[in-house]
């Protein structure tokens, strides 16, 4: 079973549109589960928090992710708490692909670590 906990995306079909692209990685890997949640940035971060300080207990009733849609912002900071795994080990992924801005949000000061890949790219208000 993998657990994925995602940001809502695509509004309330998030999940369904999900499960749905997943479906090819499924087969592929043998009909591999895949449990898709989808949270708020508020909700993700209490939970996420309330995971690591209790490693030991659900959180809400759910069992920790394997994978979390993070906004880009976070992974500095959950890096530096040593909440992410660094994803270059054993291959690094091909950071080539994305713009450079979006390269530099997936390290932390430009080290050689990956501690995410973009996804998804939204706007951010400024006031």
């Amino acid at each position: 079973m993998l657990r994925l906990w995602v940001l809502p995306n695509g509004g309330v079909g998030t999940a369904e549109s999900l499960r749905t692209l997943l479906e090819s990685f499924r087969r592929s890997a043998g009909g591999c589960e895949v449990e898709v949640s989808v949270r708020t940035t508020a909700s993700a971060w209490k939970r996420l928090f309330a995971a690591f300080k209790r490693p030991e207990l659900p959180v809400g009733g759910d069992l920790k992710p394997d994978v979390v849609q993070i906004p880009s912002h976070w992974t500095a900071e959950l890096a530096h708490l040593s909440f992410l795994e660094d994803l270059s080990q054993p291959q690094p992924p091909d950071l080539a692909r994305w713009p450079e801005r979006w390269r530099a949000q997936c390290r932390i000061n430009d080290g050689d670590a990956v501690y995410s890949l973009p996804w998804w790219m939204e706007p951010r208000v400024l006031y």
